[in-house]
């Protein structure tokens, strides 16, 4: 356990973190030249700090500088202005090589790798040049294996929290503020997609509910549970606003299922869920937080049908199944769904589905691995105990529902997530640590 010296010192590293990413985020709007040398300079002066968590440090630092970029100024183009972050990442990892070597769950390593030799082998007949849009799609992949290889130790997998706790607020502050400015219109009246600003919300609730069923929080300073509390009714607002259906039954399940297992193996957290009623209930009475009920309510036939889901995900299907043995085992190629669903359906790209997408573009083999991925995180996250456990089990099935109706899996924030998750199941694939309980391993 974290004494209070050390959560002091974490706190005012994060807390640089947090500043230097939201500043850099900022900067990355109106002086995108500045924000990238800055970047350059502070990533270099993180990896080389004197700091017990330097690489953990700047995945917070990313987390925030991305969120903010990518939803507060959704539209402002800079290339390449991420990849100081990148070259910061790759250098830790070389270092670390040189030093104490990295950490990797073997299982976890050959389902990754398998997913990634799927995915790039879908690319034998693609036809389209090569541009932006399609890296964009292949980077969140490599960057969540550069994300998994940042941790140096246990006690390191805890230092991203507050920085990913404080980046959702950042965006839950935005939307409320831009609700508030266009008189509460419909989904929060953002530019960027508001079921991806919910995902990147329901980050930051799902992270603060699970630190706050950590007994050394509430044991501690009463002001961190105040702040936590305040944080989650702030976020579950903003939520409310943006009015994400699967969002919402996904974080809600996934709260679920965090609380259930410690009231289960502790016989506590139950009061979490009243916390979560009285958030929900406040946000509820709140201008426009009604919006999500009226979303559900107003449209019963589409809800039914997974808010018009069913249809692109037939049009898919009956392409899967129109094809040849070589198709369904290794897919029709990358990028091939779009295609097909804009065939019949005008102006939309997306099957809102990761595993028909999967399924589609790199086929069975593909899809089985991705299943795979996903359902070791789970196992393991029911085995590890503490909190690091209820952060891959809550995560695992948070991922994995966004990922029923939402293509989720061609985002940073996925890959994020999922190379998070598995750095945590990697650092305790090994012996049990000596200065952890370890009573409920089995």
């Amino acid at each position: 356990m974290t004494s209070e010296a050390t959560w002091i010192t974490d706190a005012r590293w994060w807390g640089a973190a947090a500043t230097l990413g939201a500043g850099l985020g900022l900067a990355m709007a109106f002086a995108p030249e500045f924000a990238v040398g800055g970047l350059l300079v502070a990533s270099l002066l993180f990896v080389f700090s004197r700091s017990r968590h330097r690489s953990e440090l700047l995945v917070g630092m990313y987390w925030i500088a991305y969120v903010i970029y990518t939803i507060i100024f959704y539209g402002v183009i800079v290339r390449f202005g991420f990849y100081p972050f990148y070259l910061a990442f790759l250098l830790s990892i070389v270092l670390a090589l040189r030093r104490s070597g990295l950490r990797v769950d073997p299982v976890l390593f050959w389902l990754y790798a398998g997913y990634m030799v799927t995915m790039l082998a879908s690319f034998f007949g693609f036809q389209e040049p090569i541009d932006s849009a399609v890296v964009q799609i292949v980077l969140p992949h490599l960057v969540g294996a550069l994300v998994l290889l940042q941790f140096r130790s246990r006690e390191g997998l805890r230092v991203p929290i507050p920085a990913l706790i404080l980046g959702s607020l950042t965006i839950a502050g935005y939307v409320v503020f831009r609700s508030a400015q266009a008189g509460f219109r419909y989904r929060g009246d953002i530019e960027a997609n508001p079921n991806g600003a919910a995902m990147v919300i329901g980050f930051g609730v799902l992270a603060a509910v699970i630190t706050l069923l950590e007994p050394s929080v509430r044991s501690s300073r009463r002001w961190r549970t105040v702040g936590l509390l305040v944080a989650i009714a702030a976020m579950v607002y903003s939520i409310l606003l943006l009015a994400s259906r699967g969002l919402a039954i996904s974080l809600l399940l996934s709260i679920l299922v965090v609380v259930g297992r410690t009231f289960l193996r502790e016989r506590r957290g139950a009061w979490v869920v009243l916390v979560l009623l009285v958030a929900v209930g406040g946000g509820l009475l709140l201008p426009g937080g009604q919006q999500l009920v009226e979303r559900v309510t107003s449209q019963e036939a589409e809800f039914a049908s997974a808010g018009s889901r069913f249809p692109l995900w037939r049009v898919t299907i009956d392409s899967i199944a129109s094809g040849d043995l070589r198709e369904l085992l290794f897919g029709h190629g990358f990028a091939s769904t779009a295609p097909v669903v804009e065939a019949s359906f005008a102006g939309q790209p997306s099957v809102h589905s990761n595993y028909l997408r999967v399924f589609h573009e790199f086929g069975l083999l593909s899809l089985v691995l991705f299943v795979a991925l996903h359902a070791y995180l789970l196992f393991r996250g029911w085995q590890i105990p503490g909190s690091d456990g209820l952060m891959v089990l809550g995560f695992s099935v948070l991922l994995i529902m966004e990922g029923v109706t939402g293509d989720v899996a061609v985002t940073f924030p996925f890959w994020l997530a999922i190379g998070y998750l598995g750095a945590i199941v990697s650092w305790h694939a090994a012996e049990p640590d000596p200065g952890r309980d370890v009573r409920l391993v089995r």
